[in-house]
């Protein structure tokens, strides 16, 4: 049983020790739990300079957050994803709340996290999506017997973590996500006209441009231009290693102004020209 007030008999923490190679280079968690919580149950952290940061999944009753001097609410079905070196509190008045929680670390858990909450926010309904609580049970099942392989436990993180930077709230983005998938077919299939801009794109589907450019970059991560940008260079890529045709066609039939133009892009892109590019994969 665990001695903090408001935690029942039921619940259950972990503890884990990560070997060297995860601490400085996987996903790890050192400790975790799954919790039976009933009313007049409080936690309260100051701020620190801890690099960890904290998932937590509510499977019942309901969880109050005051974090980042917001104050928010975790029903059951809700995912909450902050940093632990931010002041935080947390408490329920649910009769029965319960919940699994991970502590995590990692080179980039800090930036997950960050992009988890650009995209979702610090709380979120999962939308009854299945895939979550089953990262949570395989990632919470691997304590018991003791994380053996820590190489796989990181990859379970990462799927977790990879599964939460898709926008969940479908909510907020109800009245344009069909818009934007029409986009995306639109751009995949007219990549190589010179004229496509995001202008047209937002006339197309009838909204104004700031609108479209924020809801395309809230729904894939990277603006409408950024995305354009990546599909030429990715046919470019295609034909620079399937053809023998000059740098000036494919340029041009990948939607480029000129051949400079694509040059400087594909380096900005790749790191390398074109023509590296074809001579390192031949």
């Amino acid at each position: 049983m665990l001695n903090e007030s408001g935690i029942l008999s039921d619940s259950i923490r972990y503890f884990h020790t990560p070997g060297p190679f995860a601490s400085e280079n996987l996903f790890s968690t050192e400790r975790a739990g799954i919790y039976h919580c009933t009313k007049g149950y409080s936690f309260s952290r100051p701020r620190s300079d801890t690099g960890t940061c904290q998932l937590m999944l509510i499977t019942e009753g309901e969880l109050t957050l005051e974090y980042e001097h917001g104050h928010f609410c975790a029903n059951a079905g809700c995912i909450i994803a902050m940093q632990l070196g931010e002041e935080q509190k947390y408490y329920t008045h649910s009769e029965s709340l319960r919940m699994y929680w991970l502590h995590l670390d990692g080179p980039v858990i800090k930036a997950y996290i960050r992009e988890i909450n650009r995209i979702n926010g610090v709380v979120f309904p999962v939308n009854g999506n299945p895939d979550i609580e089953r990262y949570f049970r395989q990632i919470l099942n691997q304590f018991p017997r003791g994380i053996s392989d820590e190489h796989r436990y990181s990859i379970l993180v990462h799927e977790l973590l990879a599964a939460l930077t898709f926008p969940l709230n479908q909510k907020k983005l109800h009245g344009i996500r069909n818009t934007i998938e029409l986009a995306i077919i639109y751009m995949e299939e007219h990549y190589n006209d010179t004229n496509l801009s995001v202008e047209e794109l937002a006339a197309r589907y009838s909204v104004s441009k700031s609108y479209f450019i924020r809801k395309f970059k809230e729904y894939t991560g990277v603006s409408p231009h950024q995305y354009l940008l990546s599909v030429r260079i990715r046919m470019a890529k295609q034909l620079l290693d399937t053809t023998s045709e000059s740098i000036e066609n494919i340029s041009e039939k990948c939607g480029f102004y000129s051949a400079s133009h694509f040059i400087m892009y594909f380096r900005k892109v790749t790191g390398m020209t074109p023509l590296h590019f074809r001579m390192l994969w031949r």
